[in-house]
C-alpha cells in the first residue's frame, strides 16, 4: 500500500489563449501530499507529461533549475506538503489536447511504493490569425483624396478640436475569476499596467481575481492602470503579485515576468520608484542562472552510536566526517557528541565533526598505526571516499 496520498488534485487547468505575439501565458494548479507512512520520510515527486505535453512544459515551485519538474521533499510523520505546478508551454506550441499526472515516490523503496495522481487535462489554443497585408493601394485614388481633403478638410479638423477624431481607447478585458498572472497579461497585451490588491473572501480559490478597476468593458483611459483584486494566498505566495502591494507593474515588465512564471524568487530583480516596478533584466538573467542550491539532508542525533554506524549514516547521507578524539568520559568508542549536534538540517556535502573516547587498541595493529597516525589533529574522512566504516576507528 502506498505510503504517500495525493489530494485536493484537479482534473481540468483552464489555460489562458496565446497572446498576440504567440506567447502562452503560464497556467498554476496545486496538489497536497500527505505522508501516511509510520514516519517521517522522503519522497520525490515528479510530473508525467501525458498525451503529447512535452517535460519541459512542466515545473514544480521550489524544484531546482537542472530538474525543474521533479523535486524532493522531506515529509513528517503525518505532514503535508503542498505541491504547486506551473505549466508553461513554449511560444508556438501546436493547438490541442494534453495532460499530466503528478508521481509521489518514496524514496526507501522507489519501485513499489508510489502513488500516482488523477490526470490533469488542459487545451492549448490556436494563436490568434494575423489578417493577411491589404493590396498596395491604387495610385490613381490619391487624387480623388486630395480633392476630397480641400472640401473636407475644415470639417475633419472642427471635429478634431472637439474630440471626435481621438485615439480610441482599449477596453478593460474580462478577467474575473481567472489567475492573477493571466489576468495581468491580457491587460499587458491591450496596452495597460496593472496593480494588485489581495483580499480574502469565502468561497474563492487563492489567487483569483475577484473585481477589477476599471470593471470589464469599461475604457481605459491612455496611460491609464488597472487594478486587479485578488483572493490572498491560503499559505506563504510564490507569486510575485504579492511582493508588491499598490505598485504598479508596466505593461512590457509584465509580459517578461509571465514569461518566467511570475515567481517570488524574481522578487530581487525588481525595485520599486514612484509606486512604479523597475526591472533589471541583468538581475532577472543572473537569478535564472545562478546554480540550483545544494539538496539538504536531516541530520540525526549521533550521541550514543558507533563511530561505524555513525559513519555508515553520515556517509549515506551524503556529509563527511572529522573524527576527534577526547581524554573524557568512558573509553568505549561511543560519541558523546557531533558539531554541529542533531537534529538539524544540512546542506550535502558539508563535515560534521564526533567526537568519542576510543576503545583502547591491543594487538600488532596499534604498532602500525603508531608509525602512521602523525596528523595532530581531528581526521577528516570524506562520503565521497567511501559509504561505509567496517570496524570503529581507534587511536592508542
Amino acid at each position: 500500500m502506498p505510503t504517500f496520498q495525493i489530494s485536493d488534485a484537479p482534473t481540468r487547468l483552464d489555460m489562458q489563449p496565446p497572446g498576440a505575439d504567440g506567447t502562452i501565458p503560464p497556467g498554476k494548479v496545486g496538489f497536497t501530499v500527505r505522508n501516511m507512512g509510520p514516519r517521517a520520510q522522503t519522497g520525490r515527486i515528479r510530473i508525467e507529461p501525458q498525451n503529447g505535453a512535452e517535460p519541459g512544459w512542466f515545473a514544480i515551485t521550489g524544484a531546482p533549475d537542472t530538474s525543474p519538474s521533479e523535486v524532493e521533499k522531506e515529509f513528517d510523520f503525518g505532514g503535508n506538503e503542498a505541491v504547486e505546478v506551473t505549466v508553461r508551454p513554449p511560444k508556438g506550441a501546436p493547438a490541442g489536447k494534453y495532460g499530466f499526472q503528478l508521481k509521489v515516490t518514496a524514496e526507501q523503496d522507489p519501485d513499489t511504493d508510489f502513488v500516482v495522481g488523477p490526470t490533469v487535462a488542459f487545451d492549448l489554443a490556436a494563436p490568434p490569425v494575423i489578417d493577411a497585408p491589404k493590396k498596395p493601394f491604387p495610385w490613381w485614388i490619391l487624387a480623388v483624396a486630395a480633392v476630397l481633403i480641400l472640401v473636407v478638410g475644415g470639417a475633419v479638423t472642427f471635429f478634431v478640436m472637439r474630440g471626435g477624431g481621438g485615439k480610441e481607447l482599449a477596453l478593460m478585458p474580462d478577467v474575473a475569476t481567472q489567475r492573477a498572472e493571466a489576468a495581468a497579461m491580457e491587460v499587458a497585451n491591450v496596452g495597460h499596467g496593472v496593480s494588485f490588491a489581495t483580499v480574502r473572501e469565502s468561497g474563492a480559490a487563492e489567487l483569483t481575481v475577484l473585481r477589477t478597476e476599471p470593471k470589464s468593458g469599461k475604457k481605459l483611459a491612455e496611460g491609464s492602470n488597472a487594478t486587479l483584486t485578488i483572493q490572498a494566498p491560503n499559505a506563504a505566495c510564490s507569486s510575485l503579485v504579492c511582493s508588491f502591494p499598490g505598485a504598479v507593474f508596466p505593461a512590457d515588465v509584465i509580459t517578461t515576468l509571465v514569461a518566467e512564471g511570475f515567481d517570488v524568487k524574481y522578487a530581487p530583480a525588481l525595485s520599486v520608484a514612484d509606486g512604479v516596478v523597475a526591472l533589471d533584466s541583468a538581475r532577472l538573467d543572473q537569478i535564472k542562472n545562478a546554480a540550483p542550491p545544494m539538496p539538504q539532508v536531516n541530520l540525526p542525533d549521533l550521541r550514543g552510536k558507533s563511530v561505524a554506524d555513525a559513519v555508515s549514516l553520515l556517509g549515506g547521507l551524503g556529509l563527511g566526517v572529522s573524527y576527534n578524539t577526547v581524554k573524557s568520559g568512558k573509553a568505549d568508542g561511543i560519541i558523546q557528541r557531533s558539531d554541529p549536534a542533531g537534529p538539524v538540517r544540512l546542506e550535502q556535502g558539508s563535515t560534521v565533526a564526533i567526537f568519542y573516547n576510543p576503545l583502547p587498541c591491543t594487538g600488532i595493529r596499534c604498532g602500525v598505526i603508531d608509525r602512521i597516525e602523525i596528523i595532530d589533529g581531528p581526521v577528516i574522512w570524506s562520503p565521497f571516499m567511501t559509504k561505509t566504516m567496517k570496524g570503529q576507528f581507534v587511536q592508542p
